[in-house]
């Protein structure tokens, strides 16, 4: 232990280590004793550990006076937790008007601002030269930035400013831009699909009214946004053309585009390579040079299976750099990757460090077995941790189709294996076992990382309380943990805490999903919203017997923080905690405090009360702006039919893919056709097969026309072809194919979004083809 006076003579030194882990922050942050606004700057990174309570004990001029004098202090926000971060605003708000706060409060702490807060920002404030820089805005706080300055932005001079304020453009506002315009809009990057789809539309709209396909020339062809080509709704029709301009020029601008723009089933994507294959005059990828996979960039990840397997060795070798930015693929696909890999680079145990640099993420793709057989070496383990620290897994709630993130669990087992180097135990048999042969150190923890969950319960509860206590931040976010392991984990927090068990709740995290209602008696006798927020994060409280815990735990929290008095910081503090609160508390919330909470996926009826306490906060349904509906987020998912179809059509892009996820099948099929149709393309990825069960033939037409992927003149077909699906689930020929594992849902998606031979296929087929 370092003496108090130590670490005082030591801040100068302790307050510039950017990787304090947030226990070591908490008892550094223990000995300097009370913060105030004096010492507040001399904190550095360590005030990224500033209790929600400390910091709602400063002045607000303190705390943008600290921001402006320490580099340390502004970044430490971006280490903050939520809760954190929604304090330090609350308090600057009191004396400084948001236009003040705008400029002198680092990025980290924009997502703390609300969209209702932000709109009293002064025009001046957010001016293009503002703007012009790489700010995390939200979609709902760029909706409010837009609506601001719409007015201003004369030309693509002014366009090409917004940088991440781009998201706020609605499709209305495209719809008023000039070629020129469109292209410098389709040069940002942070476009979302949906607007890369408006864009896409309007182009081909506008340009068809100048001229049609018949005097296009190579000139107008290369003119055209890569991604507005990919989302052309004349796509058909441009491919088939063989006019004034030469397919070489077309290819030259698909192979550009981010094929992460378009959905995994997309049949967008088959599409753009058959019309690549017969521009170059090939039949299949047999012939393709070294040089044409180079031209091909990115396209190579349209690549079916077929595709793979046919590729020359040394075509495929060229092509193994494109492929390690497609991220994701299909099950086929990837089963063709591997044995391709296998082929051209030998067997795994033969391997050398210069193969797995080169392969890269495409190490997901091989089975566990292959992955074990990589020969261990420091050298080996360094690349393997590298490789596996470069890909990071979506924060916010992706669908599926959309999800582009290896998975790279694989690869997770054959570093943790290398670092170990266990016995050949497998990893069920090492989690059952009793003897103590592996004694987690220190240093395996902090190499592994997330890998750390190998060791068995057994392992754990041997481990010694100091490494304990000095890896918990690794240990108490481990997320694949099971129950035994939780209960290890816990028992050895309480052995290396004892009685101060309650003060160091913060630092457990996952660990707390193991206690029990007389833990919880004992540790949360008077929990403050720190404490909550530690524990909050996780959706596990809702589930079986955690469930009476969670309840326990805000029983206690309420008995001394009555629900009208919780402030806004506190509300997001809760995390998950909110959805068992009582729906008398709910009532009681503080209306004008009620947003930024619509993450959480709560149960039904936790949601229904919360959507009632909405409609108190911010009126009617029908009057829910696009920018309160992205703050909202899943507690839309709770209105009913009635409530639901009053949305105004020209909003439904904006509810979050993650409410239209937990929208149930009733409700999704009291949409009209005009709010379906207005859905917006990354919201129709999120809809499941039974919500779409659930839809007329009209209802589906409209609904396939967010795909993103569909000519204008084949709409009625397609989504014809999509409403065979629907008759299968119906009939419960498609159920068993599901269940089985017969077909992904997805599969059923795209073949009923493309001419498919579903169409022709009866049920004796069906039957036989999952046998």
């Amino acid at each position: 232990m370092i003496p108090k006076e130590k670490v005082k003579e030591s801040l100068s030194v302790l307050r510039g280590v950017k990787d304090w882990s947030s226990s070591q922050k908490d008892a550094i942050l223990d000995k300097l004793g009370e913060v105030t606004g004096s010492n507040l700057t001399d904190l550095g990174y360590l005030a990224s550990a500033l209790k929600t309570t400390t910091i709602k004990k400063l002045k607000g001029k303190d705390l943008l006076e600290a921001f402006n004098n320490s580099m340390e202090v502004s970044d430490s926000t971006n280490a903050m937790k939520p809760v954190q971060k929604k304090a330090i605003i609350q308090e600057v708000l009191k004396e400084k008007l948001i236009s003040e706060v705008l400029k002198n409060i680092p990025p980290g702490l924009l997502s703390a601002i609300s969209a209702t807060t932000l709109k009293n920002a002064s025009d001046t404030t957010l001016s293009l030269d503002f703007l012009n820089k790489s700010l995390p805005w939200n979609k709902g706080q760029a909706l409010v930035i837009i609506k601001k300055i719409i007015k201003s932005l004369k030309n693509k001079e002014d366009l090409s400013m917004l940088s991440t304020a781009v998201t706020g453009l609605t499709c209305g506002d495209i719809r008023n831009m000039s070629l020129d315009s469109l292209r410098t809009l389709a040069e940002n990057e942070n476009l979302t699909r949906d607007q890369v789809n408006c864009g896409s539309k309007v182009y081909f709209q506008t340009l068809m009214k100048a001229q049609n396909f018949s005097t296009l020339n190579n000139t107008d062809i290369s003119q055209i946004p890569p991604s507005f080509l990919l989302y052309s709704p004349n796509f058909t029709e441009l491919m088939k053309w063989n006019g004034s301009f030469s397919c070489s020029s077309v290819v030259a601008v698909l192979v550009k585009a981010n094929p992460q723009l378009l959905p995994m089933s997309s049949g967008r994507r088959n599409e753009a390579l058959k019309y690549i294959k017969t521009c170059w005059g090939i039949s299949d990828t047999r012939t393709l040079t070294s040089d044409q996979v180079g031209n091909l960039g990115l396209a190579v990840c349209f690549f079916n299976a077929e595709d793979i397997q046919n590729l020359n060795d040394t075509v495929f070798v060229t092509s193994v750099k494109a492929l390690d930015k497609c991220g994701k693929f299909k099950r086929e696909v990837k089963d063709s990757l591997a044995a391709k890999i296998t082929t051209v680079y030998g067997d795994a145990s033969n391997w050398t460090s210069d193969n797995i640099t080169e392969l890269r993420s495409l190490l997901s793709v091989l089975d566990r077995k292959q992955m074990k057989m990589i020969k261990t070496s420091s050298e080996m383990v360094d690349i393997l941790k590298g490789i596996l620290s470069s890909v990071t897994k979506p924060v916010e709630f992706v669908p599926p189709d959309l999800d582009f993130t290896p998975d790279m669990s694989g690869v997770t087992e054959a570093f943790t294996n290398m670092v170990l180097n266990p016995s050949n135990l497998t990893s069920a048999r090492r989690r059952r076992r009793e003897a103590c042969t592996t004694v987690p150190t220190e240093d395996q923890i902090r190499r592994l990382g997330e890998g750390s969950v190998v060791f068995s319960a057994s392992d754990l509860k041997c481990m010694t309380t100091d490494t304990f206590k000095n890896t918990v931040d690794i240990l108490g976010s481990l997320k694949a943990l099971s129950k035994e392991q939780l209960d290890a984990l816990k028992a050895k927090a309480i052995e290396a805490y004892g009685n101060e068990t309650a003060k160091y709740i913060p630092s457990l995290k996952r660990i707390v999903l193991a206690f029990s209602l007389e833990d919880v008696g004992k540790y949360f006798v008077s929990p403050n919203i720190d404490m909550l927020a530690a524990s909050g994060e996780y959706s596990d409280w809702l589930n079986g017997t955690l469930l009476l815990q969670a309840q326990a735990i805000v029983t206690n929290f309420l008995k001394n923080a009555s629900a009208g008095s919780l402030d806004s910081s506190s509300l997001v503090g809760l995390g998950y905690f909110l959805c068992v609160f009582p729906p008398e508390q709910v009532k009681m919330l503080n209306a004008s405090e009620f947003r930024s909470i619509g993450k959480l996926r709560c149960s039904n009826n936790s949601l229904a009360a919360l959507k009632e306490k909405a409609k108190e906060a911010f009126g009617p349904v029908s009057s829910w702006s696009e920018e309160l509906l992205q703050e909202l987020g899943t507690i839309v998912a709770a209105l009913n039919t009635s409530e639901i179809s009053t949305l105004p059509e020209s909003v439904m892009s904006y509810l979050t893919p993650q409410a239209v996820s937990v929208v149930s099948a009733n409700v999704f099929s009291g949409l009209t056709v005009g709010q379906l149709r207005s859905l917006g393309t990354e919201n129709y990825a999120a809809v499941s097969l039974e919500q779409r069960q659930g839809l007329s033939l009209e209802q589906l037409r409209a609904l396939d026309e967010n795909s993103g992927s569909r000519d204008s003149s084949s709409s009625k077909s397609s989504s014809e072809h999509g409403h065979v699906g629907i008759f299968l689930l119906e009939t419960g020929v498609f159920n068993g194919a599901v269940s089985g594992g017969c077909l992904q849902a997805s599969e059923v998606i795209s073949a009923g979004n493309n001419d498919c031979p579903l169409v022709s296929l009866d049920t004796s087929a069906w039957t036989a083809a999952c046998k």
